[in-house]
């Protein structure tokens, strides 16, 4: 085929951005006079970097708070209730559980390998900026472990193990900015290791199976995954508009929409009381109508949450695909699909069907450009799946055995003696004679 000046033109851009380590997708669609070519340069796939390095012996009190119940208010909860290392570091559920009392709204996201993130913004939405700000504010937001960081260190100071531990590694009490601390440094041991694309790049041809190696070459190529899904996190840390479709779950639990309003209200998030778009005259001031009559409930505004920008509506932050394999249900709200197959086949449909919401004062839905239709066969969907399972799937996480520490012994009562001089006295004549008090109260 005789190059045309277009494609010459193409071919050299390519060249350029493959030296400087980047990988190239080239989207070929005819038109009715020549072929349009569109040049997308973006970073290849590569090896997930060393783990970031932690002190042994702060990850130690770390694991050890991890799994004790006592993080939550209840003292029932902790963070293996939504994070379990038998699920993948998450949960088996579409929508994530809650504190008793409460329910989530979203999925709940891996732990696995966030720790590459930590300088970045963590979360669906991209709400918090690194670890230490996400596990605070799950441990005391209402719907997490709804626990008080100035009563939890009082807590933990109850326990001689805690105290012990504390006292060998920081030299001082539990404090609440070391026991956050401590749970960062877990966390950050939380990552993939022996996966088996990593070794396949790195030279091992033996690592991957023939379907798993067609799988990354469409994965590169035909499937368009790498667009988002690219670098060392296979993510590009971006924010996008995949029009997964609602969870119908969310619209009609009173305690998943709770928690919805209650972190859109504290975001300051526009129109955040809207119970329903409908007959809603002005979004500062109105009267909320229940979800009835057939008016379209809430929806999550993803991304837009968190900037307010209307242009961020819906968008959601590319996941990361190590050890994807064993955390379904996927997508923020768990509906993109309960396995890789369904995962790939939305993908194949060029994402979920578009819908706009019903209000005047909302901006228009729009999904991102780079979602279309794939026209991935039956085998080459079956390739693809192959990598995202056999060719991402790394070694079992081993986590030590925690043994909880013993309870806290009573302390011995003190003498009821020490009390009678300072608990009660006789009342003045004004009060009438004779009677007792209670001095601390003030009261009989």
């Amino acid at each position: 085929m005789k190059a045309t000046p277009l494609r010459k033109y193409a071919i050299v851009v390519a060249g350029i951005a493959v030296a400087f380590g980047f990988f190239v997708a080239m989207s070929v669609a005819p038109t009715g006079v020549q072929a349009q070519t569109t040049i997308i340069a973006v970073p290849d796939v590569a090896p997930l970097p060393p783990a970031p390095f932690t002190d042994a012996r702060i990850v130690n009190i770390g694991r050890q708070m991890y799994f004790d119940k006592l993080l939550a208010a209840d003292g029932q909860q902790g963070c293996k209730l939504c994070h379990d290392p038998k699920l993948g570091w998450a949960h088996d559920k579409q929508i994530s559980p809650g504190y008793p009392g409460t329910m989530h709204f979203r999925n709940s996201q891996s732990t696995i390998n966030t720790a590459f993130r930590d300088g970045g913004y963590l979360g669906q939405t991209g709400l918090w900026g690194g670890l230490s700000a996400a596990i605070q504010y799950k441990w005391s937001s209402a719907y997490f472990l709804a626990r008080d960081g100035r009563l939890v260190v009082q807590v933990w100071r109850a326990f001689p193990g805690y105290m012990n531990m504390w006292k060998e590694v920081y030299g001082h009490m539990p404090s609440f900015p070391t026991m956050r601390d401590s749970l960062v440094e877990f966390t950050k041991t939380i990552v993939s290791k022996d996966v088996p694309m990593d070794a396949f790049i790195q030279g091992n041809d033996e690592a991957m199976s023939a379907m798993a190696k067609n799988g990354l070459n469409l994965f590169k190529g035909k499937a368009r995954c790498i667009l988002c899904h690219n670098g060392a996190l296979l993510s590009n840390e971006k924010f996008h508009n995949l029009m997964v479709p609602k969870n119908p779950i969310v619209d009609i639990d009173p305690l998943m929409q709770v928690a919805r309003r209650f972190e859109f209200r504290n975001l300051a998030t526009p129109g955040n009381d809207v119970w329903c778009r409908g007959n809603v005259p002005d979004l500062v001031d109105y009267q909320p109508q229940p979800c009835s009559q057939g008016r379209e409930p809430m929806f999550d505004m993803g991304h837009m949450t968190v900037t307010k920008d209307w242009d961020d509506l819906h968008k959601f932050k590319t996941a990361m695909l190590r050890d994807v394999s064993r955390t379904p249900p996927y997508g923020h709200n768990g509906m993109m699909g309960s396995s890789l197959e369904e995962v790939v086949e939305f993908y194949n449909k060029g994402g979920g069907a578009m819908w706009q919401p019903t209000h005047v004062h909302f901006a228009k839905m729009v999904k991102d450009p780079q979602i279309k239709p794939l026209g991935l066969t039956t085998g080459e969907r079956a390739d693809l799946v192959a990598f995202l399972d056999e060719g991402l799937t790394g070694s079992e996480f081993v986590v030590e055995t925690v043994i909880a520490f013993p309870p806290p012994q009573p302390r011995p009562v003190q003498s009821s003696l020490m009390y009678e001089t300072n608990w009660t006295h006789l009342k003045s004549d004004k009060y009438g004679k004779g009677e007792a008090i209670d001095t601390l109260h003030g009261h009989k």
